[in-house]
């Protein structure tokens, strides 16, 4: 090394050895690394973000879910309703009042009578 370049390399040492020290000691306020607390609010923000689009597909997801049921049972319940009016019809053409009240007071009898049976059977008394 030739002498110009053996004095820079001395001078740029100390002057950085220097500035380590002033920087380390003089300082009134200690150097902060703020890579943590970035790191940490882009964590917290992607989560944010991530809990927020799993409860939004889950609030569509179950919209969707409810709309289909409902148009379901409304389908169901139309394709049955309009054949049982129509038996219905044919029915209180072919019966007479006491025996549609027959009919009615012994399937009441028999819910009752089957509901009590049941009751007897699978209450343990616990």
């Amino acid at each position: 090394m030739t002498k110009a370049q053996t004095t820079w390399a001395t001078n740029w040492a100390t002057d950085w050895t220097w500035a380590r020290v002033w920087a380390w000691g003089v300082t009134p306020v200690p150097v902060v690394d703020m890579t943590k607390f970035v790191a940490l609010a882009v964590a917290l923000a992607v989560a944010l973000a991530v809990a927020l689009a799993v409860a939004l597909a889950v609030a569509l997801a179950v919209a969707l879910a409810v709309a289909l049921a409902v148009a379901l049972a409304v389908g169901v319940a139309r394709a049955v309703a309009w054949p049982v009016a129509w038996a219905g019809d044919k029915l209180q053409e072919s019966f007479s009042k006491v025996h549609t009240f027959l009919i009615l007071a012994s399937t009441s009898s028999l819910g009752l009578g089957l509901g009590w049976l049941g009751y007897r059977i699978f209450n343990t008394g616990l």
